[in-house]
């Protein structure tokens, strides 16, 4: 019998609520959500991508493959910087991406391709927030549940890679 100990660190950010409520607003006056976030408009937006798959199920019948995990995307929205001396040392704030099914926050538009759904985009939850550090630069965690068409041939199983594309 083995014993697991699970041990979980938060960051927890005191301070002062009207300050940060004070810097949110600051932050979406005059935002334009559907600009991308350049100050050139033949820049390119540089988006950071990293899936952890922590279920994956590959339904050879079907020809589907189902996986279930935690993304991370990160850019950089200069609109959403700050000088955290303006606001008593506030480096980060979390804000929402949405509210009421409007957008509030450029994201990166995603799509999953060989999608099994006809929502491409379904596969991510709207209800998320986004982490937004003073220097403009935007984490956005979030759980996603994808599911693709995977040709499966089994012709030479079990002696064969697979790869779904």
């Amino acid at each position: 019998m083995h014993d697991f100990y699970l041990f979980c660190f938060v960051k927890v950010e005191c301070g002062d609520n009207e300050v940060h409520r004070d810097l949110q607003a600051t932050l979406m006056t005059n935002y334009t959500v559907s600009l991308r976030p350049v100050k050139d408009t033949t820049d390119t937006v540089k988006v950071g991508f990293r899936f952890t798959p922590t279920i994956s199920v590959l339904a050879e019948h079907e020809q589907h493959l189902h996986l279930r995990g935690m993304m991370k995307l990160t850019w950089e929205d200069y609109r959403l910087s700050w000088q955290p001396d303006e606001y008593d040392g506030i480096l980060e704030t979390r804000l929402p991406l949405t509210s009421q099914g409007e957008e509030l926050i450029w994201r990166p538009e995603l799509v999953l391709n060989e999608s099994v759904s006809t929502d491409f985009a379904s596969f991510i939850p709207d209800t998320t927030a986004v982490v937004v550090k003073h220097t403009g630069k935007i984490y956005w965690y979030t759980l996603a549940n994808m599911q693709s068409f995977c040709s499966v041939s089994v012709r030479n199983y079990p002696f064969e890679n697979k790869l779904a594309i």
